[in-house]
């Protein structure tokens, strides 16, 4: 019998669609026993029924944990346009269950290609977490986090939406959560990024790298509009533009819908009608704009 796999998902009602779409992509890749639990502080029972109800499909060998978290912690960081639940991966060795050695924590906006095994049975290396490098920190912000949060310049600044918990880790050392919460309370202006700032600023060095292109391929800049080998060989891709919404405007929509069309049809076929729409009139303003600056450019020259 192959070895059980423990999922970690944080959301709220408005990110079960991704989330489902999410599970899915990870049961049809992965026959492993699986226990996906799920972190909310507010869910209706029809969702997680529902949620507890599609994944039975699949088999017995997969089941669904909700986790009520209470609104009255001590998790009062800033929000920058996302959800609270974004901090709720922060209390992860608090709200497992005590007999888990490790867990894979996942954002709600990836889809799973390919098995885990691999990636799952890593060795720690007495390191609290598996990471893999955030490629924005690369490419937009050159290591801007580092004086911010105090993180030494030879340290990498690791991406929050794919963490892998060794959950022994937290327990051998005693790990006291109130350092997590008085580090928010303290910081609260510091944390553009939310809990990946946060996980940065207090783990920068206890931490073991994995590929990134591998176990958490970030689409992002303009590789959402070029077709790329690197999105067909990822184990994990992580949508940074979400293909679920009209406006997405990339090439790999394809991609998750793979899975996402398999349990919502109908918004399958309302995004192929209004995203096709909205492409074209995105495509058309752009001539448009090109053609204005083409004649102020001949205007400029004659003059």
């Amino acid at each position: 019998m192959q070895e059980k796999i423990n999922i970690v998902l944080c959301m709220n009602s408005k990110y079960v669609m991704p989330s489902m779409v999410c599970i899915t992509s990870v049961v049809e890749n992965n026959k492993n026993p699986i226990d996906f639990y799920i972190l909310y502080s507010h869910l209706e029972e029809s969702e997680i029924k529902s949620m507890k109800n599609h994944i039975k499909k699949y088999g017995s060998q997969y089941s669904l944990i909700p986790v009520k978290i209470d609104e009255n912690n001590n998790l009062s960081g800033p929000i920058n346009g996302r959800s609270k639940e974004a901090y709720y991966r922060l209390l992860i060795p608090t709200v497992l269950p005590k007999n888990l050695d490790r867990c894979l924590y996942i954002d709600g906006d990836i889809i799973v290609q390919k098995s885990l095994n691999e990636f799952y049975n890593m060795p720690f290396d007495n390191k609290a977490f598996i990471v893999c490098e955030d490629v924005g920190e690369i490419l937009l912000y050159h290591k801007e986090r580092h004086p911010i949060l105090n993180i030494p310049l030879e340290y990498r600044y690791f991406n929050s939406g794919v963490l892998m918990f060794n959950l022994n880790y937290f327990r051998n050392n005693n790990f006291d959560i109130n350092i997590i919460f008085n580090y928010i309370k303290n910081n609260s202006d510091k944390l553009k990024f939310l809990d990946q700032d946060v996980l940065n600023a207090l783990f920068y060095d206890k931490v073991k790298f994995a590929y990134s292109n591998l176990y958490d391929y970030l689409e992002i800049l303009i590789s959402h509009l070029l077709a790329n080998d690197n999105m067909e060989k990822a184990v994990i891709v992580h949508f940074i533009q979400k293909p679920w919404k009209y406006t997405y405007n990339g090439i790999n929509a394809k991609y998750w819908w793979k899975y996402g069309k398999k349990l919502y049809k109908f918004e399958y076929f309302k995004f192929c009608i209004i995203n096709f729409i909205y492409r074209k009139c995105l495509g058309l303003l752009l001539l448009v704009i090109s053609i204005n600056r083409l004649k102020k450019l001949k205007q400029a020259i004659k003059k």
